[in-house]
């Protein structure tokens, strides 16, 4: 008998046979207490996507789970099963035993197993599974194990037997403190050929070390997060990697115990973090590197407090054979407290590069390091944020520094003690050194793009503490410019721009730019003859007996009391953009002569001011080579203004406010006069803007051209209101547009639509005219080429019939189909297919009270014979159908209708069909 049926999908009263999924399904409960396991008493014959959960009973599921170990705090080692949620491993260790002996057993590879750990905190070490997977869910806490004495012994060990380890998930692993000094590491990889995949959400560590890397080792570490905060016993490094290829992704490094990598050898690291603190000791340090040795990391922000050494540091002792390299990218905050110094020095510490020390073992020079750094460093401490003491009997080093120094602290933004040093950016210091060269060679400092800001009088911007002999030469390879004076012992080998140069001893091939005002201030370039050859020399205005500049351009004003010689000799282009005052004679001579005067101001190219007296004067003259006068401008009496242009000394054009006319008989514009009667010739248009006046010209009429080419009146008239043709009742007016108020014709009937006729006449239609009503009347057939667009009601009184239309567009919300009809009966949609015949409908079925489907529907017979039915869903809270009214409805108990329970649970179900 048909009534509804509940969904049940375990239990001895499910009345589904089977249940197929080409997507899979997922058992997993979010309820503690248990799990949900699709069981029954016959064997499912289910083809599954995948399938997560128990799985006993289960067969084809996508995924060989035999081979999954579950392990949580409340499993049995004894009583463990492969591939149960309700029969998990107590142990990892346990969990992996039992893999071992299973793929030996199956005589398959343990890669293919994998350990999967549900939250809780497991006390754990030298777990090895060579290529088998362990994966951590979040809230799995993996420590090691907590005993007094006990042998140090890794979490997860790398070895000979265990050649690659692979360690996914979101666990949390915390290296606590042990009191017997054996602090257990978290992964060991000790032999060639290692690889290792380390994934986590955070690692803890006390002091213990994180990573011991040797011989070779592949490893790939990604996660959330990296905590230190205890000194790690022994060796110092919460990570340590040697002769290994390292690839480190982190989000956040937190470092308050230890310092974070300690690298040797030949192998490769990369580091990418977002933000990292470090309250201690030093991040990056490469003892030993071997040659070809690269480290490169990027980050986002990292901030040094407190007693933080460095970022970077790397020494040996001896050279290698290659370079190794140290490349460091992004912004730097230097917040330390002072207290700490660099290894064997009274500098503070606090630095993005420092001083090696290599704990106990000596301190080294960085050898054959080729490092560098780009980003910007805010410095709010007594440090110094590059610190570069490679040794200054070694210069084998080269350091490339690309940043935008902010330093507020005492000492220098940049020491350099030896080595290949090359700087761009920019420093901005508020006391202290810019840039302190203590020791180098000559032309091994090389200053590229670079701006120096001192914000008090006790800076320098850079300054050169070693003796004169012992002191470098920096090379300005660009352009250097600094606000205050430089220091003493400066010998510039290259182009710089400095703003003050009172200190300077001498200074060769610099480009200078000085805002100072000259006098004695500029006796250290003034010492020597002042013989320099500068790329520019910029905005300074001081008197000289003598002054020779070769270069591009002066920006301020040039006032000299002797000879000033401009360009090359006087071969160059000069460039003035401020004033030029010359009291003597000038004489401009060079290429072609050419002066190109640019004024950059709204008063004119040339702004020439008469000083004269006199009543006229010629204020310039135009000659040619020969001395002869081609023209003037000049004075003419007080206030007036003259020009002459003349044919060889000969006046031809004289134009003078204060005599008008002209001195010749004729005027012509474009072209030569015939003329001689005092004419004005123009060849070409004339734009008259007042009025033309003549003999030929009657008033009232328009203007014609005459027959000998004058302008002339013509027969037309116009009186201002009337334009007149020719005689009454003659003439004719022939326009392409006409423009009137009212035009009126005897021949037309009123109401009637005009039209143009066969022979180009205005005639009134009979089949076209307006009614009393206002409305349009049209007595034949109608035809439309484009839209019609009715705004108002459309009233069809015969049969309406559409015709080839692709689409219809119903304004209203609703269509109400068999409208008029008093009787029940089936109605609904038609798509033609291959004919009238053949349609697709889709409809209402009177008699069943259903909607349905059919197909090869006749829409001519007004009936409508489902095939198939459309499934209703009705949504309650009573927790069965039959107390819910709609359901309990005769029109809604049909096969395939659903009910939902929407306030049943997930394990309660609250599905219904009705079958």
């Amino acid at each position: 008998m048909a009534t509804w049926k509940k969904v049940i999908v375990s239990g001895s009263n499910a009345d589904l046979a089977q249940i197929t999924s080409s997507v899979g399904i997922d058992t997993l409960s979010t309820r503690t207490d248990r799990h949900i396991a699709i069981t029954g008493s016959a064997t499912s014959t289910a083809s599954f996507g995948a399938y997560i959960g128990d799985g006993s009973q289960l067969t084809g599921v996508g995924m060989d789970i035999q081979r999954v170990y579950y392990v949580s705090p409340s499993g049995d080692n004894s009583t463990g099963v492969v591939g149960s949620l309700n029969y998990p491993f107590q142990t990892i260790s346990g969990s992996v035993v039992q893999a071992k002996a299973d793929a030996a057993a199956g005589s398959y590879h343990i890669s293919s197993s994998v350990i999967n750990i549900m939250p809780g905190h497991y006390f754990e070490q030298d777990l090895q599974m060579d290529g088998g997977t362990y994966y951590f869910h979040p809230g799995a806490i993996l420590s090691p194990p907590v005993q007094a004495t006990a042998n140090k012994k890794a979490i997860f060990s790398g070895s000979s037997e265990t050649n690659n380890l692979k360690i996914l998930g979101q666990g949390e692993f915390r290296l606590q403190s042990a009191t017997d000094g054996q602090n257990s590491p978290l992964i060991t990889a000790d032999a060639a050929g290692t690889n290792v995949h380390f994934e986590f959400d955070h690692v803890l560590i006390e002091d213990a070390t994180w990573l011991e890397l040797t011989s070779n080792a592949t490893v790939n570490v990604i996660g959330n997060k990296v905590s230190s905060t205890k000194s790690v016993p022994g060796s110092g490094f919460i990570a340590r990697s040697n002769t290994s290829n390292l690839n480190l992704e982190v989000n956040e490094l937190f470092l308050s115990g230890s310092d974070f990598l300690e690298y040797r050898g030949d192998g490769d690291i990369t580091a990418k973090f977002n933000i990292v603190e470090q309250h201690k000791g030093s991040g990056f340090i490469g003892y030993l590197p071997g040659a070809g040795a690269q480290i490169e990391a990027w980050w986002n922000r990292w901030t040094l407090k407190d007693a933080a050494e460095t970022i970077f540091s790397a020494g040996n002792n001896s050279t290698p054979a290659t370079p190794h390299f140290a490349r460091l990218h992004g912004d730097v905050f230097l917040e330390t407290d002072g207290d700490q110094a660099h290894p064997g020095t009274s500098v503070p510490a606090g630095s993005i590069i420092g001083r090696f020390d290599s704990r106990g073992f000596g301190q080294f020079a960085p050898r054959n390091l080729i490092f560098s750094h780009d980003g910007h460093v805010y410095s709010k401490q007594p440090g110094t944020p590059y610190y570069l003491h490679p040794d200054g009997s070694i210069n084998t080093s080269t350091f490339h520094i690309d940043a935008d120094i902010d330093h507020s602290g005492s000492n220098e933004a940049i020491f350099i003690g030896g080595g290949n040093v090359k700087i761009n950016g920019s420093i901005d210091i508020e006391s202290g050194h810019g840039i302190n060269i203590a020791t180098t060679t000559a032309d091994l400092v090389d200053i590229g793009e670079l701006k120096i800001t001192a914000n008090s009088n006790s800076s320098t911007p850079l300054a050169i503490t070693g003796s004169v002999g012992s002191a470098g030469k920096p090379r300005i390879s660009g352009i250097l410019s600094s606000n205050r004076a430089l220091g003493a012992n400066i010998n510039l080998t290259g182009s710089g721009i400095f703003a003050n140069d009172t200190d300077a001893s001498q200074i060769v091939n610099a480009s200078i730019k000085s805002s100072h005002d000259g006098g004695s201030t500029f006796t250290a370039l003034s010492a020597n003859p002042y013989t320099a050859s500068f790329g520019r020399f910029e905005g300074f205005s001081a008197s000289f007996a003598h002054m020779t500049v070769s270069g591009d351009s002066l920006l301020e004003d040039v006032i000299t009391t002797g000879i000033t010689k401009l360009g090359n000799d006087m071969s160059d282009k000069t460039e003035v953009t401020g004033s030029f005052n010359v009291t003597g004679s000038s004489v401009f001579t060079g290429n072609n002569a050419i002066i190109t005067i640019d004024p950059g101001a709204a008063e004119g190219v040339i702004n020439v001011q008469d000083n004269g007296t006199s009543a006229s004067e010629e204020i310039l003259f135009f000659k040619n080579n020969a001395g002869t006068q081609l023209g003037t401008l000049g004075r003419s009496g007080g206030f007036g203004a003259k020009l002459q242009l003349k044919n060889n000394g000969g006046a031809s054009i004289k134009l003078d406010s204060t005599n008008p006319g002209f001195s010749a008989q004729n005027f012509a514009i474009g072209a030569s006069s015939g003329d001689t009667n005092n004419t004005l010739s123009v060849t070409g248009n004339a734009k008259v803007t007042t009025g033309i006046t003549g003999s030929y010209l009657t008033d009232n009429r328009l203007l014609t051209a005459g027959s000998v080419g004058q302008i002339e009146s013509s027969a037309i008239t116009w009186n201002d209101t009337t334009l007149t043709v020719g005689s009454s009742g003659a003439g004719h007016v022939y326009a392409t547009q006409v423009t009137a108020s009212e035009v009126k014709i005897s021949s037309l009937a009123a109401d009637r639509i005009v039209f143009v006729n066969s022979t180009n006449q205005l005639e009134d239609s009979t089949n076209l005219q307006y009614d009393d009503d206002g409305g349009l009347n049209v007595g034949g057939k109608l035809s439309l080429t484009g839209d019609l667009i009715v705004s108002h009601n459309l009233t069809v009184q015969g049969t309406a019939s559409f015709q080839n239309t692709e689409d219809l567009d119903v304004k209203d919300r609703f269509i109400r189909m068999a409208s008029g009809s008093t009787t029940t009966g089936d109605g609904g949609f038609a798509v033609q297919q291959t004919g009238p015949l053949d349609t697709e409908g889709f409809g209402y079925d009177s008699a069943l009270q259903r909607w349905g489907v059919t197909s090869s529907f006749d829409a001519s017979q007004n009936a409508l014979d489902p095939a198939a039915f459309m499934p209703m869903t009705i949504n309650g809270t009573e927790n069965v159908p039959t107390s819910n009214q709609v359901a309990n409805e005769t029109r809604y108990k049909k096969a395939g209708n659903m009910y939902i329970d929407t306030n049943a649970s997930m394990e309660e179900g609250g599905v219904w069909i009705y079958v």
